[in-house]
């Protein structure tokens, strides 16, 4: 049976939905959770960089870089919910997969989908929904979901 991904997420919750042909009723496949969304950065390290003196400056410098930890993993969850999308997709074929997210989170979507090799199927729409109920996330999905293209054989 024909059937479509829905993907609604952000950097902290994505959920996956499997919505088949002639069906209203969105079945909820995967609730993944981000959990280092919910710290603070200064919880994420250890300890601030050293410092050292400047010669040339006769001043204080700092030592080493900076690591946005918060950024990290949410890379590390958009590889996650992607390896997840492609799980379902080896397990049912689906027409298009439509991801509700912000355009952070869409970013960030992009490149693991295209690893993937699954942004033929991928359809964006700018709606951070990963919160709302189900009901909210199938108001966001266009109305035609089934209207086949142009052109395209009957």
């Amino acid at each position: 049976m024909v059937a479509i991904l829905v993907i609604a997420g952000d950097r902290a919750r994505a959920r996956l939905f499997s919505l088949e042909r002639g069906s209203e009723e969105m079945r909820e496949l995967a609730d993944m959770v981000n959990p280092v969304m919910h710290l603070r950065e200064r919880q994420l390290s250890r300890d601030r960089q050293g410092r050292g003196f400047s010669g040339m400056h006769a001043s204080r410098v700092t030592l080493g870089k900076s690591h946005p930890h918060k950024r990290l993993s949410s890379m590390r969850f958009a590889r996650q919910v992607a390896e997840a999308v492609q799980q379902a997709c080896t397990r049912q074929d689906y027409l298009h997969i439509y991801l509700l997210a912000d355009p952070e989170f869409v970013g960030l979507m992009r490149p693991q989908m295209a690893a993937k090799r699954l942004t033929s199927l991928l359809k964006v729409i700018p709606h951070s929904v990963a919160r709302g109920t189900v009901a909210e996330i199938r108001s966001r999905l266009p109305a035609q979901l089934w209207k086949t293209p142009l052109g395209a054989g009957a």
